[in-house]
């Protein structure tokens, strides 16, 4: 399976599921990744998923392949966004982030965290 194909498949796993959670279904118009808010940020219980209500990208070299990184945030209740834009609440870096990526969501202010900071902050194992 081409990578394209795995990331398209995997995007369509983690809107359903996030969706099936939120008890709303997929509007016909959907484009996987594009991310949109859902809901309004609020306190998380212990009940709540970490990342529900958040727009997280990922930027760099990461420890494991993207779409993995990807599928774990959904997993989570992330929206997953493909670039950094005004949609974009969480940046994670990993190695050999370009300077232009890094401004861009300092501009915006997202969130920026390491990879390791992420996965502790959210744990996200």
């Amino acid at each position: 399976m081409s990578e394209l194909n795995q990331e398209f498949i995997s995007s369509m796993f983690c809107l359903s599921a996030h969706l099936h959670t939120q008890n709303e279904s997929v509007p016909d118009n959907t484009v996987p990744f594009i991310a949109t808010k859902s809901q309004p940020k609020t306190e998380t219980s212990q009940n709540q998923l970490l990342l529900t209500g958040y727009t997280v990208a990922f930027t760099g070299k990461m420890s494991l392949p993207r779409v993995e990184m990807e599928e774990q945030a959904c997993a989570h209740g992330a929206w997953i966004g493909k670039t950094v834009n005004s949609t974009t609440d969480i940046l994670v870096t990993g190695e050999r982030v370009g300077k232009v990526t890094i401004d861009k969501a300092r501009s915006l202010g997202v969130s920026l965290f390491t990879e390791d900071e992420y996965r502790h902050q959210f744990n996200v194992f």
